[in-house]
Order: structure tokens, then sequence, then C-alpha cells
């Protein structure tokens, strides 16, 4: 949190050190305007006025530093000089209030423009720093990246991968920035330069850290502690003491507070002996924490007060800023909402003195703003739901999702949306709880584990079952007779409302007496008609009474039906059996919105949707079978996800027709909305022709499509009075695979969401697998589409563990059926990486030389020198979930196992046997001893 708010501060700390310096600039100013007086030459002239501004600024007189940039870009432009340009703009970027980004951008056109690739680096760097968005900050710095590479700047290629891991953690993919840590400290290491060396073992302990594996945090932290005491001479005093108060900081996570206290004790040492207010703050307030672990609150309480003492002589505002967000944090942490609420206001006070001056104040914004939104939502929950305070709260967390949203930033729209759909729900705001909630379940990516996880899902879908429910079963609410005007309409939506809100616990018992929630009412009414109408129909019924019949001449029919429905439906309870409906209908119903297409019914198993009702769309062919595809996805990561759990799943048929036809409301009580046709006959004929797991296509629709996917003619079929009609199964038309866009989803995915306890099957585990996976690849000679489908799999073979170990395979099967058709991957490519990944399955049994490959690579490190290492990890796994008691047990199953394993490929048999034989050995020496 700290470090988002230090990139604004850059360059005012920068200027801050020049103070000192005033007398000395002032003379190289004068120095300088001699210069310029002199010189005709106008490259000199700008030159001077650049270095004019940049002393100016050094000042801190903002003023006179943008006028004299600006002289420098008009004599540059004049002289269509644009190296002179460049460096105006910059000048100009600097300067208090500037738009820096727009500023820079300016001042890197003009530099692409020149051959100076390493002032073109330093643009695309401070473009990198200045960007509010994470995926803007990190494609700046990659663009920054190879030109330093190219230039032999090793110290500024250090920062570049510094940043670009930063950008990275912004994201939340841990797995790629310590990727990049470690690129910088094998840099840092070449040079041999030891503060740089400290500096990235900290760096990499703080993303491990920030990744939740203290035990690697700890490590890292450690190293540089050594290497740090070992050359204390080069090193500064606030640079020891933040990595003692690091490393005291993950003691603390681990419990072990003894240590963590002499930790944190070091740290104060440090920053007193360099008068450092800023960091003895924050040590002072980790001290407290560490006491107050240890049971002494006397102790604890001393030290958070020097900590309030010292933030009150803190002269800095942006110092200031630090201090009082450390304090706030630490306060709601502790559960003292009052003082984290004052220190919070605090925080926002700065920062709008900061804006008034110009400056970007975005990320400390965010900050102020969401703490005293959660704040104030926790204190009002701990007086009992306290209305203003909720108030407050709601005030806040609204306030902060736009500039959360401006910046892209996911993990924190995750946390705020769910705050807010708490607060809405505590206020009684019902409809907004939910869709803050759809929000939440959106960021968080993962809906079906939200939806076995959280009651607020299941709120949601009651309510909506209820509006509709309530809609087809009351007739006297829902019946519109031809003499029927808007006022009554408005009363009978009362009356619907009041039954669903009947069924949420909702009392409306002041309908008669509330103009305004008539009003109200009426809209919710109007809302729910739209449920089951489309907008033009509805507003006509609601306007006559009636609605006339249309003809739709360019429209695409869509039908599914599940296979083997009946005979099926006899292995569910009547309960069970509606409920997998209406998750798959649910699912359908919002996949066809997307795609703007109308719901016409459902009968029984059976789904019908018609594209191209809402207005002339020449696309309805297409967006009928995106919808399609989308609808078979969905069944076929379902299927998987239910052979996992073992239990009864549905396949499923699509057809599609495009053609003509009529539509219209049929009666006036349980009304329903239809459409008739032969090209309807036609879209069920081509469903009921179809195959599970496929979309069948008649000629019509083919001849719309076929330009856009990939299509294989079935033949023909009889349709009555219409004679043959051509069939064609459609799928997306194939485009390269993009493994490495799948690498970067599936890795992030994991890092992100598999359980913490998983020591053997995390991230490290399928790194490991996959670069297995590479080595085989080279030595086997596997090359082209092969080569990607067993990279691929090697990426998702463990993914399964994100939901449960058991049937972990088919789970991750589940993932790649639901993920991969967006990175290009086709349902052939995709049945033979699930295949690959099913090999890995206990016993193996792959019965092809891809599977072969994985299953070897899955197990590579039992025939490895860091075999122990590894077993260890799995060791505590399996302990973890009550698989092994102790490691005499855990030696008698790795026995067994490796007496009933064998290597299948030859490389690997070449390569790994006589180790696997060696570390048998060893394991059998551990029981004999």
């Amino acid at each position: 949190m700290l470090k988002k708010i230090f990139l604004p501060f850059i360059f005012l700390l920068f200027y801050a050190g020049m103070y000192g310096q005033e007398n000395t600039y002032l003379k190289k100013i004068d120095s300088l305007k001699l210069v310029f007086n002199k010189t005709t030459v106008d490259t000199i002239k700008a030159t001077q006025l650049i270095y004019i501004s940049r002393f100016y600024a050094g000042l801190g007189d903002a003023k006179n530093g943008r006028e004299y940039a600006a002289k420098a870009l008009q004599i540059s432009n004049k002289a269509q000089w644009s190296p002179g340009k460049t460096e105006a703009y910059v000048c100009m970027a600097n300067q208090p209030g500037a738009d820096a980004a727009t500023v820079y951008k300016k001042a890197l056109h003009e530099s692409l423009k020149t051959a100076d690739k390493q002032l073109t680096a330093s643009l695309y760097n401070l473009l990198g720093q200045t960007a509010t968005d994470n995926n803007q900050k990190l494609a700046y710095f990659k663009k920054a990246l190879p030109l330093y590479r190219e230039k032999k700047d090793n110290k500024n290629y250090s920062k570049i991968l510094f940043n670009i891991a930063y950008a990275y953690e912004l994201k939340g993919m841990y797995f790629d920035a310590v990727d990049y840590r470690m690129q910088n400290l094998k840099l840092s290491e070449q040079l041999k330069d030891t503060i740089s060396i400290v500096n990235a073992n900290r760096h990499l302990a703080l993303t491990y850290s920030a990744k939740g594996d203290t035990n690697k945090a700890l490590l890292y932290y450690l190293a540089a502690t050594a290497l740090m005491k070992q050359h204390s001479k080069k090193a500064n005093a606030l640079f020891i003491s933040d990595i003692y108060n690091e490393t005291g900081k993950i003691y603390l996570i681990q419990k072990k507070h003894d240590k963590a206290l002499a930790h944190f004790k070091e740290a104060l040492t440090y920053a007193k002996s360099g008068h450092y207010n800023l960091a003895q703050i924050d040590i002072l307030q980790y001290i407290s924490k560490a006491y107050l672990k240890l049971n002494n609150k006397h102790e604890a309480n001393a030290n958070l007060d020097k900590a309030k003492q010292l933030t009150n002589v803190v002269p800095l505002p942006q110092d200031k800023l630090l201090a009082c967000n450390s304090i706030a944090s630490t306060a709601y942490e502790s559960g003292d909402y009052p003082e984290a609420i004052k220190y919070y206001q605090i925080l926002l006070d700065i920062v709008y003195e900061f804006e008034k001056a110009g400056e970007d104040m975005l990320l400390a914004k965010q900050i102020a703003t969401s703490g005293l939104g959660a704040s104030y939502l926790a204190l009002a929950k701990q007086q009992g739901n306290n209305k203003e305070l909720l108030s407050k709260g709601i005030s806040n967390l609204e306030t902060v999702l736009p500039l959360y949203r401006q910046a892209n930033s996911f993990k924190e729209l995750k946390v705020c949306s769910k705050q807010l759909a708490e607060a809405y729900e505590l206020t009684g705001q019902y409809s907004k709880s939910v869709t803050a909630y759809k929000d939440y379940i959106t960021y968080k990516d993962s809906i079906s584990s939200i939806d076995r996880e959280n009651a607020f899902t299941k709120k949601e879908a009651e309510f909506e079952y209820t509006q509709k429910e309530t809609l087809l079963k009351d007739d006297q609410k829902i019946a519109i007779e031809k003499e029927q005007n808007r006022r009554n309409y408005a009363f009978a939506g009362i009356g619907v409302l009041l039954l669903i809100a009947g069924g949420s616990g909702i009392a409306y018992n002041r309908k008669k007496k509330d103009n305004r929630l008539i009003a109200a009412e009426k809209k919710r009414s109007d809302d729910l008609l739209l449920n089951i109408l489309p907008a033009e129909v509805a507003e006509e019924l609601k306007a006559k009474g009636e609605a006339s019949a249309q003809y739709h001449d360019k429209v695409s029919i869509l039908f599914t039906d599940f296979v083997g429905f009946t005979k099926l439906s006899e292995k569910f309870s009547p309960e069970e059996l509606i409920g997998e409906l209406n998750y798959c209908f649910k699912a359908f119903d919002n996949i066809i919105t997307k795609h703007n297409i109308e719901k016409i019914k459902t009968i029984g198993d059976s789904y019908m949707a018609v594209s191209g009702l809402a207005g002339k769309n020449p696309d309805h062919a297409k967006n009928a079978v995106e919808a399609a595809i989308e609808m078979r996805n969905f069944i076929d990561a379902y299927k998987t996800e239910r052979l996992a759990q073992g239990k009864v799943y549905f396949e499923m048929r699509i057809g599609i027709n495009s053609g003509n036809v009529v539509a219209g409301i049929v009666g006036i009580k349980k009304f329903a909305y239809d459409v008739w046709g032969d090209a309807v006959n036609i879209a069920s004929r081509m469903e009921s022709h179809g195959q599970a797991g496929k979309i069948n296509i008649s000629k019509s629709t083919y001849n719309l499509v076929r330009e856009d996917y990939a299509t294989e003619y079935r033949g023909e079929i009889d349709a009555k009075g219409k004679g043959f009609i051509n069939m064609y199964f459609v799928e997306p038309k194939q485009v390269p695979m993009d493994v490495n866009g799948v690498k970067d989803f599936i890795l992030g995915k994991q890092q992100k969401e598999l359980p913490e306890h998983l020591s053997y099957h995390n991230i490290h585990h399928i790194l490991d697998v996959y670069e297995a996976v590479n080595r085989h690849v080279e030595s086997d000679g596997i090359s082209g589409e092969d080569a990607v489908l067993l990279q691929t799999a090697a990426l998702f073979h463990d993914s399964g563990f994100i939901v449960q170990a058991q049937g972990h395979e088919e789970i991750s099967c589940g993932f790649a059926q639901q993920y991969l058709p967006q990175y290009g991957y086709n349902s052939e490519q995709i049945n033979v990486i699930c295949g690959i990944i099913m090999a890995t399955k206990i016993p193996q049994s792959p019965k092809t030389p891809l599977e072969e490959i994985l299953a070897d690579s899955d197990l590579d490190y039992l025939g490895r020198d860091d075999f122990f290492e590894i077993s260890d990890r799995l060791f505590e796994e399996l302990k973890h979930s009550g698989v092994v008691a102790n490691y005499d047990d855990w030696n008698k199953m790795q026995v067994g196992f490796f007496n009933n394993h064998h290597y299948f490929t030859a490389s690997a048999k070449t390569l790994r046997e006589v180790k696997k034989a060696e570390n048998l050995e060893s394991i059998k020496a551990k029981l004999i001893s």
C-alpha cells in the first residue's frame, strides 16, 4: 500500500533535496542566460533554456520552470529539432500541475524521430511510472527493456526489471513478478554490485510476502541481511532499517513474536541513528503489534503513542501522508475504527491539498477513500448497524469505485464491491446489494465456487425466480385487459411486487400512502414485463392493451435439447432436476442477453431463442452461432465438473436455422410471446438431427456465416413440404493457438486461487512439470502443434486443485474446455489436451507418445537430486490433508509407489532411472534406521 502512494512524490522528493543548493543554482541560471544571449544558434539557445527550466524546477519555481520550457519548445519547433522538443516536453511534464502522461507522450513522439534510444527508453520508463492503468504501466516498461539492453545500460536495465516486477505485483501476477525479480538478482550478481544484490534479495522477499509465501520471503530477507552485515559500510541506515523491519514483519506473520520484536528493535535503532521519522513511525507500530501478541499491552500502547507523536512533527506533507496511512491501516487492523477514520480523513485532506496544487493523487485518493468506507462500515456493524455510519461508509465506497475502475484495479474492485453489497443489504437496499454482489462475482472470476460459498447468490436466484413465477402464476396481477390504462397497470405492479417482496421478507404496507413508492413500483412492474416480452411489444401492450403480430424476414432460430433427458430425469429427485435445469438455463439466459438474442420459451429440457427480433440486425445468424458456441462450451465444462463429482450430467444438441417468422402474443391470461413459421420447424429439425456437443446449422444459416466460421458438411434431411435441406456442423474458425496468452492466464489464475496449504501442488510444481515437458520437447523431437498441445496440458494439468484434490484431473479438463477456446484452441485440440492431462491420473496409463511425456514429466522429480526436498513438500501437504501421519508411514508409502512406478519414454528412462533407484534405496535406508 505504501509503495502505491510513493510514486507520485518521486519528483517532489528530488526537488526537496535541492533546496540547500539555491545559491549554486541561481549562479548557474545566470551563467546559462549569458550563453543564451550571446549565441545565435537555435539548438544552443534551446539547450540553455532547457537547463534553465530544470534548475528553476529544482528551486521549486514552477512558474519560471514552465515558462523557460515553453520557450525552449518554441525555438526547437522553429528549428525542427526533435531532441530539443523532446527535452522541452520532459521539462514541462515535470512541472507541478502538468498532465505528465499526456506531455510525456508528446516527448516520446519526438524522441522516436531521433536515433537516441537511451532517451526513448527513459520516456517509456517515465510513461510507465505515470500510468494509472496497470496494463499500460506494464506495456511501457516492457518497451523500455530491450532498448536499455541494446545500449548495455545495466543500471537502468536493472531498474526496468524492478519496475516490470512491481507492475506485475499490482496486477496480482506474482509468478511473473518473481521471474523479473530473479532476472534482476542475476544481473546484480553478474555486476558484483553488493547493494544491488541486497536490494534484489529484499524485493524478492517482498514479492513472496505479497504472494503469501512467508518461508521463501524469510529466506531472501535473511540472505539480504547476511550480505548487508558483510558490507554495512556501503549501506545507509535507512536501507538497513528497512530490511530488519520487513524481516520482523515476516516473523510476526509466522507467529514468532520474540524474533519479530528483536528485528523491529534493531530496525528502530538504525532509523533513529539517521533521524528517519517516517521509518520510525512504521516500526513503532509494528513493535506495538508484537507486544500485543506477547500480551504486553502497556508497551504496546506506549509505542503506538510514540508513533502518533512523531506523526505530528513530520514536516513534509508527503511524509505526513505516508505516516497517516500507516497509522490508519494499523488502527483498522487492530479494530480501533474511530482512530482509523481519524487518520484516513487526515490522509484524504492532505490528498486534496496536493490536488489543488495540480498533483495527480489518484492512488492516494483510492487508499484514503476506500479506507474511510471500510472503517465506517466496520464501526457501524460494531455499533449495531448504525444507519448514519453505514450511510457514510456507502458514500465513500461509491466514491472510490469509479476510481478503481479508472485504474483497472480488479483486486480492489472485488473487495470494494463486496463491502458495498454488505452495506446495501444492512440498509435494506436489496436490489443494489444484488447488483454489487454480481460485480464482486465478476471481479473474483470464480462464479461457480462463489455460488456455493455465499448466500447472496442464492438470494439473487430466488429473487429472479420469484419475479418470473409470480408473473406466470398470478392471473389477477398479470393479465392485461384491453380496457386497462397506465394507472391501473401501476397498481397491478404493486400487487406483483408485494408477492415478490413477501418472499424476500420485505413488507410494503404503505403502498396507498406513498406516491413515490407507486412510481417506483410501476417501473419495477415495467421491468418485470420486459422479462417476458421484447421491449417494442411490451410498449405496444402497455399503450394499447394489446399487441399485433409482426412479420420478421431475417432472423435466426436456435433450439437446444438435452440428450436422453427422459432417462436421465429418473436419476434426479424432482428438486435436483429443477435445480440443474435452472442452473443451465440461467447461464443460457445470460449468454443470449450478451448477444442481443430474444428468449422465446423453455419446454421441459428444450430451450428456444431467436436472434434478430429486436430491430433489423444483419448479424443475426452470427450472433446465434456465437451464443450457441458459448452454450456448448458451458455444458462441456458443466459435464466435466459433474464427472469429477461422480454425478449425473447433461449433454446437449444445438440446431440453428435462418429465415422468416411471424411473432406475437397468444392469449390474455398467462399470455406467451411466441414465433411461428417453417423456419422454426426447420430449426427444430436441425437440433433433433444433430449430435451431442455439436452445433448443427441449415444451408440458409451456412450461407450467412460460412466466411466467419469453420463448417463441416453433413448431408441432407427431408423436411416435409420443403424437400431436402443441407446440414453443416459449425465451429469457430481456427486461429493460431496463443500458448503465451494461455500461460499468462492460467498461471496467474493458479497463482491467485490455489489453496495456500498446497505445499506441493502449487505454482512451483506446475512450472517444474512445464520445464520437464520442454526438455522432452527438445530431446524427443516434438514440434509444431504437438509441442503446443503438450505445453498447454502441462500448464493446466493440476489446475483442478483450485476446486478440490479428488477428481482434480477431470476438473482441470473442465477448465481447459472453458478457457482454451478463447485462445484459439478448437474442440479436437482440447480433447487431445484433456487426454494428455488424464494420463497423469494415478495409476498412470498413457496411450499416446504425448500422454507418456506428460506422465513422465509429472513425476520427473523421482529421479532427480532434489527429490527429497520436493518429497518433503508433498509429505507436508498430505499430512495437512490427513493422508499420512508421520515420516515412517510416508516412507513406506513412497517405497510402494516407487515399486509400482516406471517411466514410459526412452529419454526419461535414460536420464532418471538410475537416480530414481538411488533415491529408492535412500528411502529404504531410512526405514531400516
